[in-house]
């Protein structure tokens, strides 16, 4: 948006009764200077001063301080900044002895020189002192003292601290609202106000305001369409990030019209506003017509940089929609397009590094990811450039691909030192901060640290929830990783509610209608399956198919993963008709659009596989799950969970299928590998250990079975407490192996307290009760104690 500038004060002359040649100077001065003839002006402005000087002998006079600001106000004019800076603070210097109203003037006209100078600091200190001496004469809601208040929160915002320019810009434009008094910087103070709400996610507050400006605006009868154009683009952005895409468009639409009348066709910042509305189409579902504004951008383009920016925003299109090879080829071409001897430059660079490190992360290819960020990392440190979020950025980027690759060590360092330089940057970068406080927790969950990866989540959430920052994406994200660590402990009425609040959040935030309120009701509905709610999950299902439908179409990624979790509700119902084809299908498009080396056809097949495995058609379930073992292996290698996970899946099936001699074998490869990942102490490894049990049992092991047992509940102990769901699975299980020993003083022992458990957490009514009351009565009746079985077979 073009700066609307605090007008530079002029003032009276105090003539005497004397002749004075210089007065003819200084009435062409101002005539030519009326006329916008700068350097005439100015030319008559100087030959007065020189005259006045000349001919009263001395340079402290109220005409000569007057003359000063004549010629720094034609200075400005002629945008000398330097120059009218110098005549400015020659004025403030013979003012200084009466810091009166005139003083305070001279001091804000130092602030707008400071400001073109881009010495935002002084400007800030000029107009400080400029309201403290006018509130010696006005009061604090005054015209000219709100002028003046508006023109210090535009500083602060010009200096990147938004926090003040906030809360100085929002009480102020409130007073003006009351009064219903605009200063002529109010357009300005709005927009910069609504900038910093939206960069907040305060949305809503950020559309109110521009929707003020634009109010503003009309009422005041002002013909700029720059000025115009501009608060139609933040109005457009804001309504894009509320998912309001159609509204965007009519707003993006108007901005690039009004930019066209006035503007370069040719500038950086009409592109710019090009590329957001392409941006939208893509959010809108209009691939078509984003690209041809990418297209466009491309063709008329002559700043590299700007060029750059577009081709990174249309790679990372085709990278949403999972192309990765489109998308590889535009991030190249942009980092070919950048001037790395420019600074500037350099960090627009890093950044496309940056994205198409995470491309290949998506990939499975961590180790050229590791090296496409490390190059970004490296360069940013040459600039000196570690002072700058785009650095923390890249770290916490760099900490993630360590992660996926199993470096879990080295990704939890990296995180930590950036929460160690949080506090050297101002503003603080509090989204990089909360980014890397995720990564933490997410370490410590992986490891099976849940209380301190819970503690993390808990703190950030408190910090929203008790302070005065709005919910934005961080609390989304942050929100949902707790879920995520909630339902990894099986604590699902938990992760529910924190999703159904993540829901609620997002809709008021975003609306319903957008891909991202899709994506997130999708996970509710998927939780909600696990957790047996298959009502809610199937209306939440539809629901979001409708929204991909709408936004995305029905080929789309989105729409055909949904869809398997609508194969799955019906599987869950028992209706595997209606589930088998809806799975198939679903596994065949993603085939079609992304190939099989791709995350979302693993899921898929892995989906089918588990269908056909509960059909009990093994050979078929085996060759699916046989071939996702391949190709999660081509992605990511063996060392992972993943892999670890489909060595785990066959050797159930052969355990199912009486191919007992073929799964001990896949599980102690998937012992090894979570043993070197996740440690010991891990409630997945325990799993493991289960699964084995259950193996050694099937084989008649049951030494083998019971020490196995005792060792994977005492890990489930310590790491999710005693009475936890898992917990007291694995005290069922043990004592069904000690039962089967018919050593039935520690079955009964160990069957009772799995019962008095589960009528603690989860009530008479609950399934999982009545199951450990038909392990006591079983203890009982195999030792032909029928009465007291009776006792627990009857209601």
């Amino acid at each position: 948006m073009s700066k609307i500038l605090l007008p530079l004060i002029l003032l009276s002359f105090f003539f005497s009764s004397q002749a004075q040649s210089w007065k003819e100077d200084y009435a062409r001065a101002k005539s030519f200077y009326a006329n916008e003839n700068f350097d005439e002006a100015f030319k008559f402005a100087q030959n007065a001063l020189t005259r006045l000087q000349s001919e009263n002998g001395s340079a402290t006079n109220e005409n000569y301080s007057a003359l000063l600001r004549l010629l720094s106000t034609i200075s400005y004019s002629q945008e000398k900044y330097k120059e009218g800076l110098e005549f400015s603070q020659k004025e403030i210097a013979l003012r200084s002895t009466q810091k009166d109203t005139t003083y305070a003037g001279a001091l804000a006209n130092q602030a707008q020189f400071y400001k073109q100078l881009g010495e935002f600091d002084k400007a800030i200190n000029s107009l400080i002192e400029c309201r403290t001496v006018l509130l010696n004469y006005y009061s604090n809601n005054d015209f000219v003292v709100i002028e003046v208040r508006l023109e210090l929160g535009i500083s602060y915002f010009l200096q990147n601290d938004f926090a003040n320019a906030a809360s100085l810009l929002q009480v102020t434009l409130a007073s003006c609202e009351q009064q219903n008094k605009f200063p002529s910087n109010s357009l300005e103070a709005y927009y910069d106000l609504a900038m910093i709400q939206s960069d907040n996610g305060q949305l809503d507050q950020a559309e109110k305001n521009f929707q003020s400006a634009l109010k503003l605006y009309e009422s005041s009868q002002l013909d700029d369409p720059s000025e115009f154009s501009s608060l139609h683009y933040g109005l457009a952005t804001v309504l894009s990030k509320k998912g309001m895409y159609d509204a965007a468009e009519v707003n993006f639409l108007k901005a690039q019209e009004f930019y066209e009348k006035s503007g370069d066709k040719t500038s950086v910042e009409y592109f710019h506003l090009i590329n957001s509305r392409a941006d939208n189409f893509e959010l809108m579902g209009k691939d078509k017509e984003a690209e041809e504004l990418f297209v466009k951008i491309r063709s008329g383009a002559t700043d590299a940089a700007t060029l750059a920016f577009s081709l990174s925003n249309s790679a990372a299109a085709y990278q949403a929609k999972k192309e990765y090879a489109k998308a590889e080829s535009l991030y190249r071409e942009a980092l070919s397009k950048y001037n790395l001897q420019k600074t500037s430059e350099v960090i627009g660079y890093c950044e496309t590094l940056e994205n198409l490190a995470l491309l290949y992360s998506e990939k499975g290819d961590q180790n050229t990811a590791i090296t496409t960020i490390t190059e970004a990392k490296d360069r940013l440190e040459k600039i000196s450039a570690t002072g700058h979020k785009r650095y923390l950025s890249v770290l916490n980027k760099y900490a993630l691909v360590l992660d996926r690759k199993g470096a879990f060590a080295e990704a939890f360092n990296v995180y930590k030192s950036v929460l160690g330089q949080v506090p050297l940057i101002t503003p603080e970068p509090r989204a990089e901060k909360i980014s890397a406080l995720n990564g933490l927790a997410s370490l410590k969950q992986k490891r099976g640290n849940f209380d301190g990866a819970d503690s993390i989540y808990q703190s950030i959430i408190h910090s929203y929830k008790s302070g005065t920052t709005p919910a934005d994406a961080s609390y989304l994200f942050t929100l949902n990783n707790y879920a995520a660590s909630k339902q990894a402990q099986g604590e699902l009425i938990s992760a529910q509610k924190l999703m159904r609040e993540l829901v609620s959040v997002t809709a008021s935030s975003q609306g319903k209608t957008n891909l991202r309120y899709g994506k997130v009701l999708e996970n509710l509905a998927i939780l909600n399956l696990k957790s047996g709610d298959l009502s809610n999950a199937k209306i939440e299902l539809d629901s979001v198919l409708l929204i991909y439908e709408r936004t995305a179409g029905k080929e789309s990624v989105e729409y055909v993963n949904c869809s398997i979790s609508i194969g799955k509700y019906y599987q869950l119902k028992g209706d595997y008709v209606k589930a088998e084809p809806i799975i198939r299908n679903a596994r065949n498009v993603i085939q079609l659009k992304e190939g099989k080396d791709d995350n979302d056809y693993v899921t898929a097949t892995n989906s089918l596989a588990l269908l056909y495995q509960t059909l009990g058609n093994y050979k078929d379930a085996l060759s699916l799950l046989t071939e996702e073992k391949s190709i999660v292996e081509k992605i990511n290698g063996k060392n992972n969970v993943e892999y670890s996970t489909c060595l785990q899946n066959i050797a159930t099936l052969y355990q199912l299928d009486g191919k007992l001699d073929q799964a001990e074998p896949l599980l102690k490869e998937a012992m090894a590998i979570d043993k070197q990942v996740l440690g010991e102490n891990h409630p997945q490894y325990a799993v493991l250990l289960q699964n084995l049990a259950t193996l050694y049992q099937k084989t008649g092991k049951q030494n083998e079975a019971l020490s196995v047992l005792n060792t994977a509940l005492e890990i489930t102990g310590r790491t999710l407490g005693n009475e936890h769901p898992t917990y007291i699975v694995m005290l069922s299980n043990l004592a069904s192996a000690f039962q089967d020993q018919q050593n039935f003083e520690k079955a009964e022992a160990l069957w009772q307290q799995s019962l008095n458990l589960r009528k603690k957490i989860l009530g008479e009514q609950h399934p999982d009760y009545a199951y450990s009351l038909f392990g006591v009565a079983g203890v009982y009746h195999a030792q032909h104690r029928f009465n007291e079985a009776r006792k627990y077979y009857e209601p």
